[in-house]
């Protein structure tokens, strides 16, 4: 079968961790088997384990990797997440444009994370979860159990944070080059090994990312 355009490295990195937790029957990203025999079961196991060593052989991604592409009960992890986080913050500069007003770090910090998720669900589907400050304001006070908002009513939410969401998807966008390529690579040779059309291998997005 050949390869549809949803299947993706991306993809790849939740079905690999999908099949190693849940003994999944089948590495459907990478090729779309529909077979459950248990030869295919284990060569399901094995394609896994060459997406997963891509992303565990890169320490200083991985987190990102996990959290951004990897199964929600993974992604929920707290180390994972302090991981994924701690590499964005390592590329940007919080600097809210009223640094002075009290919880305005505490502020700049959660949007950190919320578009974090905007980017990621921008990734995988296209399309943003947060557009307005109403809905980070929303998401914030989920967040926080209502503790912490944002004053989108009397402030300016430009002025304070909006030069947030460039950064972030910008340092997103890095760490997905440079994490990336080696999953893409290892998808390649999982097609290769499988005897697939050049195409599929030679054309995968990322595999010439250093």
């Amino acid at each position: 079968m050949g390869i549809s355009a949803r299947y993706s490295t991306r993809n790849a990195i939740l079905e690999a961790y999908s099949i190693e937790m849940q003994g999944s029957s089948g590495f459907e990203s990478a090729g779309g088997r529909t077979s459950t025999s248990t030869t295919h079961k284990l060569a399901s196991k094995y394609e896994a384990a060459k997406i997963i060593a891509a992303v565990e052989n890169q320490p200083q991604l991985k987190h990102w990797l996990i959290w951004a592409y990897g199964p929600a009960v993974m992604a929920s992890i707290r180390s994972v997440q302090e991981g994924a986080v701690n590499q964005i913050a390592a590329g940007i500069s919080i600097s809210p444009g009223n640094a002075r007003r009290p919880g305005a770090k505490t502020r700049a910090q959660l949007l950190v994370y919320l578009h974090m998720d905007n980017y990621r669900a921008l990734a995988i589907t296209g399309s943003r979860k947060y557009r307005k400050p109403a809905h980070f304001d929303q998401a914030m006070r989920r967040l926080t159990s209502g503790i912490v908002g944002l004053d989108i009513q009397n402030r300016n939410y430009n002025r304070e944070f909006g030069y947030l969401g460039e950064q972030i998807e910008g340092r997103c966008s890095d760490l997905d080059r440079q994490g990336l390529g080696k999953v893409s690579q290892a998808l390649a040779n999982i097609r290769y090994e499988r005897g697939e059309p050049a195409v599929y291998y030679t054309a995968a997005p990322y595999a010439s990312a250093p």
